[in-house]
C-alpha cells in the first residue's frame, strides 16, 4: 500500500508539485513562530515544499538526462567533472596535511590519497551545485529575454504575428528555476556536511592515526629509531617520529646527524 501511495504521488504532473510546494510555502509564511510546536510544523512544511519543487524539476529534466547520458555529451560532462574534482581534492588533502601535521604533504602519499578520495564526492556535489546555480541564472535571463522580445514584436506587429504566443515566464518555468535553485542549495549543503561532522571530531588526531598506520613505518633498525617508534625520512636529513602515548599519536622531529 505504501509503495502504491508513493507511486501515485510521484506520478503527479510536474505542475502539481510546484503548486503543492507554493501552497506549503504560503502556509509557512502565514504561520507564526509563537511556540515550539509551530516551529516544528514550519520546518516540516519547508522540507516538504522544497522537496516538491525538487521532485518537479527532476521529473522535467530526467528524460533529457537519460538521453544525454547515452550520448557523447554525457561522457564529456563526466570527464569534465573528473578533471575539475580530483585536482581540487588533491589540493584540499595537501592543505589539510600541511596544516594539521606541519610537515610536507608529499611525504604522506597514502594519507594524501585517502583524503583525496574522501573529499572527491563532496567536491563533485559542490561542482554540480555551482553548475545548477549557473543553469538557473542562464534560464532566468533567457526566459526574461524571450518574454521581452515577444512583447516587443507584438507591439511592432500590432499583435498579429505573436498574438497567440504565451509568455515563457509562466508557473512551470518559474517552478523549474526555483526547483533548480533548491537542488543547488541541497548540493552545497551536502558538499559542506563533512565540516559539520569534523567539528564534533578531533580531526588532527584522526589524521594522525591515518598517517601513523599508513605512512609511518616501524624502521627500528635505522639509526636513532627506537623499537616502539614509527618514522618517515624527509629531505635534508629530517626524520619525523610517530609514537602512541596515552592513546594519542604524538609526532616529534629529529635531525639525522652522521
Amino acid at each position: 500500500m505504501k509503495a502504491e501511495s508513493l507511486n501515485k504521488i510521484l506520478n503527479l504532473s510536474e505542475g502539481k508539485f510546484y503548486l503543492i510546494g507554493t501552497i506549503l510555502f504560503v502556509l509557512f509564511a502565514f504561520m507564526g513562530n509563537t511556540n515550539k510546536s509551530l516551529n516544528i510544523i514550519s520546518i516540516i512544511l519547508i522540507f516538504i515544499a522544497t522537496g516538491c519543487f525538487c521532485v518537479g524539476v527532476i521529473k522535467f529534466f530526467l528524460p533529457y538526462i537519460k538521453e544525454i547520458w547515452k550520448h557523447w555529451i554525457g561522457k564529456i560532462i563526466i570527464t569534465f567533472l573528473n578533471i575539475l574534482a580530483y585536482p581540487i581534492s588533491e589540493i584540499i588533502s595537501n592543505n589539510l596535511i600541511s596544516l594539521s601535521l606541519g610537515l610536507p604533504p608529499q611525504d604522506f602519499e597514502i594519507t594524501r590519497s585517502i583524503l583525496a578520495i574522501l573529499c572527491y564526492p563532496f567536491i563533485v556535489l559542490f561542482i554540480i551545485g555551482v553548475m545548477l546555480l549557473i543553469l538557473s541564472a542562464v534560464l532566468e535571463i533567457l526566459l526574461m529575454f524571450v518574454d521581452v522580445m515577444i512583447n516587443f514584436i507584438n507591439i511592432l506587429s500590432f499583435n498579429l504575428a505573436f498574438k497567440d504566443k504565451k509568455s515563457p515566464l509562466n508557473m512551470l518555468n518559474t517552478g523549474r528555476i526555483i526547483g533548480i535553485l533548491f537542488l543547488s542549495y541541497i548540493m552545497f549543503m551536502l558538499s559542506f556536511s563533512p565540516t559539520i561532522l569534523l567539528q564534533n571530531l578531533n580531526f588532527n588526531q584522526l589524521l594522525l592515526n591515518i598517517a601513523y598506520h599508513c605512512d609511518y613505518q616501524p624502521i627500528h633498525k635505522y639509526p636513532t629509531i627506537n623499537q616502539d617508534e614509527r618514522a618517515i625520512l624527509h629531505e635534508n636529513g629530517v626524520i619525523s617520529i610517530a609514537k602512541i602515548q596515552s592513546n594519542e599519536v604524538i609526532i616529534t622531529i629529529r635531525k639525522f646527524e652522521d
